[in-house]
């Protein structure tokens, strides 16, 4: 059986974060379905899902069933909405998440408000954003330019939308530096 974990989270790793929040450090294997209810699906593969341990531990806490990251079909409309703002003095900028609601079915509603309630995702993917975005920042500083600053957010929305699909905080993110031209001008 520690084989078997051991190579779930191995390939965890290799595909990067948490399938659950998408920055999680990949450190438990969590049983999709349970196995104190299922026993007979404890070792299967495809019930394992590699994890971070917060997301683990909220899963399990919450009673979140209802969501498999790689086998569900995934929800293409853009509805999660990061908002971006200049704070002077203090932070550079912090971000605040929501969910656009009316770009959503009854079912891809309740299921997104399962998901992000039980996992406390837009609280985690403000924790982070600010991190992120100077990440990007620093890696482009001596960009100078500001239609090169623009061309380089394209690339790097388009990518993060190939890389991760339209719902991860990075593409959000991506997004709103692209669109928030105000923003742009006092960054760089």
């Amino acid at each position: 059986m520690e084989d078997i974990k051991s190579e779930i989270r191995q390939n965890g790793k290799d595909s990067g974060d948490c399938p659950f929040c998408g920055f999680g450090e990949i450190t438990d294997v969590d049983h999709f379905l349970p196995s104190s209810s299922y026993p007979e699906y404890s070792i299967y593969t495809n019930n394992l899902i590699p994890s971070c341990h917060r997301c683990n531990n909220l899963k399990n806490n919450s009673g979140l069933v209802n969501f498999h990251p790689y086998f569900d079909n995934v929800i293409n409309s853009e509805f999660l909405v990061c908002n971006l703002t200049n704070k002077r003095q203090t932070v550079l900028f912090s971000g605040r998440f929501s969910i656009d609601y009316s770009l959503l079915t009854t079912t891809e509603s309740s299921l997104v408000n399962d998901v992000y309630g039980k996992l406390d995702l837009i609280e985690r993917f403000e924790s982070v954003v600010t991190n992120h975005v100077e990440g990007i920042r620093t890696d482009y500083d001596k960009i100078r330019n500001f239609v090169t600053i623009q061309i380089f957010l394209q690339s790097h929305y388009d990518s993060k939308l190939q890389l991760h699909g339209p719902n991860h905080y990075k593409t959000a993110t991506a997004k709103s530096l692209l669109n928030n031209v105000s923003l742009l001008s006092t960054i760089w």
